[in-house]
Protein backbone atom coordinates (compact mmCIF):
# COMPACT_ATOMS: atom_id res chain seq x y z
CA UNK A 1 0.00 0.00 0.00
CA UNK A 2 3.14 2.24 0.55
CA UNK A 3 3.96 2.02 -3.10
CA UNK A 4 0.31 3.47 -3.81
CA UNK A 5 0.31 6.20 -1.64
CA UNK A 6 -0.23 8.81 -4.72
CA UNK A 7 -3.26 7.53 -5.38
CA UNK A 8 -4.63 7.89 -1.80
CA UNK A 9 -2.80 10.94 -0.02
CA UNK A 10 -5.26 13.20 -0.52
CA UNK A 11 -8.04 11.40 1.02
CA UNK A 12 -9.09 10.69 4.13
CA UNK A 13 -7.48 6.89 4.83
CA UNK A 14 -6.54 4.57 7.59
CA UNK A 15 -4.37 0.94 7.70
CA UNK A 16 -4.88 -2.32 9.27
CA UNK A 17 -1.67 -3.97 9.81
CA UNK A 18 0.21 -6.64 12.43
CA UNK A 19 1.89 -4.84 14.49
CA UNK A 20 6.12 -4.56 14.08
CA UNK A 21 8.69 -2.33 14.30
CA UNK A 22 7.69 -1.20 10.64
CA UNK A 23 4.39 -0.64 11.34
CA UNK A 24 4.46 1.10 14.69
CA UNK A 25 5.41 4.41 12.61
CA UNK A 26 2.61 4.02 10.28
CA UNK A 27 -0.27 6.89 11.23
CA UNK A 28 -3.67 5.93 11.53
CA UNK A 29 -3.19 2.51 11.79
CA UNK A 30 -4.88 0.13 13.58
CA UNK A 31 -3.44 -3.45 14.49
CA UNK A 32 -4.70 -7.01 14.07
CA UNK A 33 -3.62 -9.77 16.72
CA UNK A 34 -0.58 -11.95 15.04
CA UNK A 35 -2.28 -14.98 12.81
CA UNK A 36 -0.20 -18.03 14.17
CA UNK A 37 -0.45 -21.01 11.56
CA UNK A 38 0.13 -23.63 14.56
CA UNK A 39 -2.98 -22.97 16.03
CA UNK A 40 -5.41 -25.41 16.51
CA UNK A 41 -9.01 -25.59 14.66
CA UNK A 42 -10.52 -24.13 18.31
CA UNK A 43 -7.82 -21.31 18.19
CA UNK A 44 -7.39 -20.72 14.35
CA UNK A 45 -11.80 -20.51 14.42
CA UNK A 46 -11.43 -18.14 17.87
CA UNK A 47 -8.50 -15.98 16.27
CA UNK A 48 -10.80 -15.46 13.28
CA UNK A 49 -14.03 -14.30 15.17
CA UNK A 50 -11.93 -11.78 17.11
CA UNK A 51 -10.85 -10.27 13.54
CA UNK A 52 -13.71 -10.38 12.39
CA UNK A 53 -14.97 -8.02 15.39
CA UNK A 54 -12.13 -5.80 14.96
CA UNK A 55 -13.15 -5.63 11.56
CA UNK A 56 -16.48 -4.53 12.78
CA UNK A 57 -15.86 -2.17 15.29
CA UNK A 58 -12.75 -0.51 12.80
CA UNK A 59 -15.50 -0.30 9.87
CA UNK A 60 -18.28 0.96 12.02
CA UNK A 61 -15.39 3.95 13.69
CA UNK A 62 -14.07 5.18 10.73
CA UNK A 63 -16.71 4.48 8.38
CA UNK A 64 -14.64 3.96 4.78
CA UNK A 65 -16.64 4.40 1.70
CA UNK A 66 -13.85 2.53 0.35
CA UNK A 67 -11.84 -0.66 1.77
CA UNK A 68 -8.48 -1.90 -0.60
CA UNK A 69 -6.32 -4.73 -0.09
CA UNK A 70 -3.04 -5.68 -1.77
CA UNK A 71 -2.97 -8.27 0.94
CA UNK A 72 -3.21 -11.64 2.68
CA UNK A 73 -6.22 -13.15 3.42
CA UNK A 74 -5.80 -13.42 7.27
CA UNK A 75 -6.15 -9.66 7.16
CA UNK A 76 -7.97 -9.13 4.47
CA UNK A 77 -11.06 -11.76 4.34
CA UNK A 78 -12.14 -10.34 8.03
CA UNK A 79 -12.51 -7.27 6.19
CA UNK A 80 -13.80 -7.88 3.17
CA UNK A 81 -16.71 -9.89 5.28
CA UNK A 82 -17.67 -6.55 7.40
CA UNK A 83 -16.99 -4.95 4.51
CA UNK A 84 -19.60 -6.37 1.98
CA UNK A 85 -22.21 -6.66 4.85
CA UNK A 86 -22.03 -3.29 5.74
CA UNK A 87 -22.00 -1.99 1.85
CA UNK A 88 -18.78 -0.70 1.70
CA UNK A 89 -17.06 -0.41 -1.96
CA UNK A 90 -14.21 -3.41 -1.98
CA UNK A 91 -11.35 -3.32 -4.22
CA UNK A 92 -8.34 -6.35 -3.97
CA UNK A 93 -5.42 -5.71 -5.94
CA UNK A 94 -4.26 -9.60 -6.84
CA UNK A 95 -0.24 -9.96 -4.81
CA UNK A 96 2.25 -8.85 -8.17
CA UNK A 97 4.29 -12.27 -7.42
CA UNK A 98 1.19 -14.02 -8.87
CA UNK A 99 2.19 -14.50 -12.56
CA UNK A 100 0.11 -18.06 -13.71
CA UNK A 101 -1.94 -18.97 -10.65
CA UNK A 102 -4.17 -17.19 -8.29
CA UNK A 103 -3.50 -17.08 -4.69
CA UNK A 104 -5.73 -18.42 -1.88
CA UNK A 105 -6.64 -15.22 -0.45
CA UNK A 106 -7.37 -13.93 -4.10
CA UNK A 107 -10.07 -16.97 -5.03
CA UNK A 108 -11.78 -16.02 -2.18
CA UNK A 109 -11.85 -12.10 -2.77
CA UNK A 110 -12.63 -12.19 -5.85
CA UNK A 111 -16.23 -12.91 -4.78
CA UNK A 112 -16.76 -10.30 -2.19
CA UNK A 113 -14.83 -7.07 -4.02
CA UNK A 114 -16.71 -5.06 -6.41
CA UNK A 115 -13.23 -4.52 -8.26
CA UNK A 116 -10.68 -6.98 -8.59
CA UNK A 117 -7.27 -6.38 -9.97
CA UNK A 118 -4.31 -8.36 -11.30
CA UNK A 119 -1.08 -7.56 -12.53
CA UNK A 120 -0.41 -10.28 -14.82
CA UNK A 121 -2.59 -10.90 -18.10
CA UNK A 122 -2.08 -15.01 -17.61
CA UNK A 123 -3.90 -14.29 -14.38
CA UNK A 124 -7.30 -13.16 -16.05
CA UNK A 125 -7.76 -16.92 -17.28
CA UNK A 126 -7.85 -17.99 -14.43
CA UNK A 127 -10.23 -15.34 -12.58
CA UNK A 128 -13.62 -14.79 -14.34
CA UNK A 129 -14.72 -11.93 -16.24
CA UNK A 130 -14.74 -9.23 -13.29
CA UNK A 131 -11.03 -9.60 -12.93
CA UNK A 132 -9.23 -6.50 -14.32
CA UNK A 133 -5.10 -6.06 -15.68
CA UNK A 134 -4.14 -2.60 -16.36
CA UNK A 135 -0.54 -2.98 -16.02
CA UNK A 136 1.56 -3.87 -12.50
CA UNK A 137 -0.10 -1.31 -10.52
CA UNK A 138 2.10 -1.60 -7.92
Amino acid sequence: MNLLREAYQDFSHFFVTYESDNTRIIPDVHFLPRYNSDYSILKKTTWFFRCLVIAYNTVQEQQPTLMVSTGGGDLAIPFFLVGRLLRVKLLYIENVGRFFTPSSTGKVLYYLSDRFFVQSKALLRCYGKKAEYHGAVI
